[in-house]
């Protein structure tokens, strides 16, 4: 699953607004329009298996964590 979507997601995080960034007008419309998408990708983590063996929390949550650790 991860090599699949990770050409997609390269992609999507080149595009996608930095945290640090004031809220600007390009933020909040990107935001707004790539919700879901943003939602898809945050699932799609090679580290999350690891958090997965190491913790033993199941794969969803695992991936939230990864990625609240990342930021």
């Amino acid at each position: 699953m991860t090599g699949f979507f990770a050409v997609f997601d390269a992609i999507f995080d080149t595009l996608r607004p930095k945290q640090t960034e004031e809220d600007n007008f390009y933020k909040k419309c990107f935001g707004k329009l790539c919700f879901f998408c943003t939602e898809i990708f945050d699932f799609v983590r090679s580290d999350s298996l690891a958090f997965v063996n190491l913790a033993g929390n199941p794969y969803c949550n695992s991936s939230r964590y990864c990625e609240m650790l990342c930021r």
